[in-house]
């Protein structure tokens, strides 16, 4: 098999990896049970309109973070989905021939939007305007960076900065399933209480 072949074998695994990653943690994604009680409870009492017109509102819920005083967690929430984009960025990159940024930052766009629209309806989070255009941002560096390496041929220099990417995002995807494990009767019970 040859070196190009061998390259794109690794580019379509390493995307559907990445989007199992991706469903999955979004599934798990609350790190303490007592956050998702909580978030759910207060997201149920809205109707579907009341939700997602509070996720537009991004001046205001980094207003109402600021005066909670968990300001700190959101940044470093929004940093971490600049960050988990990147690689979905590097990935789909591969597949356009032409004005691959714009395609990449389309294709990102509606992968978040997806993402948001099923938090919102399921409540399995919350739908953030915010989280969408820091999601589409990571998309983009991850394109850029496809772009710059692949550009000079520097087929290793990818596959190693695809493949920490990828460990890191796996890392986290384990310690969710691990505390999803340890606190199952916790998720069963918020299933029970809503019946």
């Amino acid at each position: 098999m040859s070196s190009k072949k061998r390259f794109d074998y690794l580019i379509k695994i390493s995307l559907i990896v990445f989007v199992l990653v991706l469903i999955f943690g979004i599934m798990l994604k609350s790190i303490m049970p007592k956050d998702l009680i909580d978030n759910y409870r207060f997201l149920s009492t809205m109707n579907l309109k009341e939700r997602f017109i509070r996720g537009i509102k991004i001046i205001e819920f980094y207003k109402i973070e600021y005066q909670l005083g968990i300001i700190k967690r959101t940044v470093i929430l929004d940093i971490l989905n600049i960050f988990v984009f990147i690689p979905f960025g590097m990935l789909v990159t591969h597949f356009f021939k032409k004005r691959r940024i714009v395609k990449v930052t389309v294709v990102t766009f509606f992968l978040s939007l997806i993402i948001e629209l099923f938090q919102l309806i399921f409540i399995i989070g919350s739908f953030m305007l915010n989280d969408l255009i820091f999601n589409v941002l990571g998309g983009i560096i991850g394109s850029v960076i496809y772009l710059t390496v692949v550009k000079k041929e520097q087929y290793k220099v990818y596959n190693i900065l695809l493949i920490v990417f990828l460990l890191i995002i796996s890392g986290v995807l384990i310690y969710l399933i691990i505390n999803f494990l340890i606190n199952i009767d916790v998720y069963c019970n918020i299933l029970l209480e809503n019946k």
